[in-house]
């Protein structure tokens, strides 16, 4: 098995179905253009793939997906199998322990999803997809998170998209103003700053109670 049960799963999405067989831990990927298919008329199916222009990730896939046939009659329910063709579950944003990893990735490494379709460290012209929060047990699994927050992002540029927790967010990110990379000190000093006195510095019921 690729994916150990210890996992955080903060959203997932059972709207896609999968057409080919494929092992839970493995990142999917959605294709842009379409298989033609009924059920791909809107854009439903997810492949395991190397991201590319056409291939974009999705997830992590949550799910065994199996094929019944003459050596293989029935779905293991307790394993999470599903049969080829049927909806499957992914993981969009949260944290797994993973096998599927290719490298000696580090702790803080940007994880990328390679032409292997496994995750690791090296660039390549690969899409990010989180970032590793460990380095390689002695079975070869690592601790993977952030699959929804991920985003590669070039020297100099910024980014508009509005994500995160807002005790811990810069109020860059809230406003929509641009932010890159720097934005993370702001939410490194919310956590020392959690650390030493036990709670955020600032609070309220709601995002905009928390940044006024």
């Amino acid at each position: 098995m690729a994916l150990k049960a210890d996992r955080n799963e903060l959203d997932v999405d059972i709207s896609f179905f999968m057409n080919e067989t494929a092992e839970k831990g493995q990142i999917v990927c959605i294709s842009t253009a379409g298989s033609g298919a009924a059920m791909d008329q809107s854009q439903a199916l997810v492949t395991v793939a190397a991201a590319s222009t056409t291939n974009i990730p999705v997830g992590v896939l949550l799910n065994d997906v199996v094929d019944i046939d003459l050596t293989r009659q029935h779905i293991n329910w307790h394993k999470d199998e599903v049969q080829k063709g049927g909806k499957v579950t992914i993981l969009t944003k949260g944290t797994i322990v993973t096998d599927q990893v290719t490298g000696t990735p580090a702790a803080g490494d940007v994880a990328y999803l390679n032409a292997s379709a496994t995750v690791g460290a090296q660039v390549g012209g690969s899409s990010a997809v989180g970032r590793f929060l460990g380095s390689k047990d002695s079975d070869g699994y690592i601790k993977v998170c952030d699959f929804g927050l991920a985003k590669r992002l070039r020297h100099g540029r910024s980014t508009y998209t509005l994500c995160g927790t807002p005790a811990y967010a810069a109020p860059e990110v809230y406003k929509v103003i641009g932010h890159n990379t720097a934005c993370d000190w702001w939410t490194l000093g919310i956590l020392i700053h959690e650390l030493l006195i036990g709670y955020t510095p600032f609070k309220g019921r709601n995002a905009n109670e928390v940044f006024n």
